[in-house]
């Protein structure tokens, strides 16, 4: 068969490479398999540069691969205690780390935030209650909304009030724990356990919503709370 000469094959790679624009380059690095990707370099020198140097490309697949939630709270975390910042390194690091399912740690600070801001709206036993009340479920489901991690449903500890929305948000951009209110105008969902959850882009929701997606809540059965 015929091949090409390895002097005459680094020379064509090399013009490729000065040909293609950012987004083109990104287009390309993004249909390749994670491993080609990360050893890009045994290809071309000039190439492996422009796609390592890329912060859009390794952005943008942390972002696939983790979800957009998830990423902002590695950014928040770990880019502002890094060197590296918020660079193309420290995706491709990222990358690499969660792709590879290394150096995954409990992180104590995260928790700790999460449950002072119960603790400053309510203090002593008070603040417990309500970290119990908010916290403490089974068979729930969790979906996430920008910044936020919404957990749906589930079998409480405790007997509540009629009026309560058994929805818990945990706002992982102000490092906050709150059940969200009803408007006036708005029918009561039942409770629900052992359900399905997804997040769904509809074209009705209103203009100046928060968020472009919604939460849609299948199956499952009314939860009788222990009392």
């Amino acid at each position: 068969g015929l091949c090409t000469p390895p002097h005459l094959a680094m020379a064509c790679s090399g013009r490729l490479a000065e040909v293609l624009n950012e987004d083109a380059l990104v287009r390309i690095c993004r249909f390749l398999p994670a491993r080609p990707l990360l050893e890009l370099g045994s290809s071309c020198s000039d190439f492996y540069h422009r796609a390592r140097n890329s912060k859009e490309l390794w952005k943008g697949l942390c972002s696939f691969l983790l979800g957009d939630t998830t990423l902002m709270l590695h950014e928040a975390s770990w880019s502002s205690s890094s060197t590296l910042g918020s660079t193309a390194e420290f995706y491709r690091r990222l990358f690499r780390a969660a792709w590879s399912c290394e150096d995954f740690c409990y992180d104590h600070r995260l928790r700790r935030s999460l449950l002072m801001s119960l603790q400053n709206e309510a203090e002593g036993e008070g603040s417990r209650n309500q970290s119990t009340e908010l916290l403490c479920m089974s068979g729930h489901s969790s979906e996430t909304l920008g910044p936020l991690v919404i957990q749906i449903g589930g079998m409480r500890n405790s007997l509540q009030p009629d009026d309560i929305v058994h929805v818990t948000v945990i706002n992982l951009q102000n490092r906050q724990i709150l059940r969200p209110t009803l408007t006036e105008d708005s029918l009561k969902p039942l409770q629900r356990m052992r359900h399905a959850s997804c997040v769904v882009m509809p074209n009705s929701l209103p203009q100046d919503a928060a968020f472009p997606g919604a939460i849609l809540v299948l199956g499952g059965h009314d939860a009788n709370t222990r009392a």
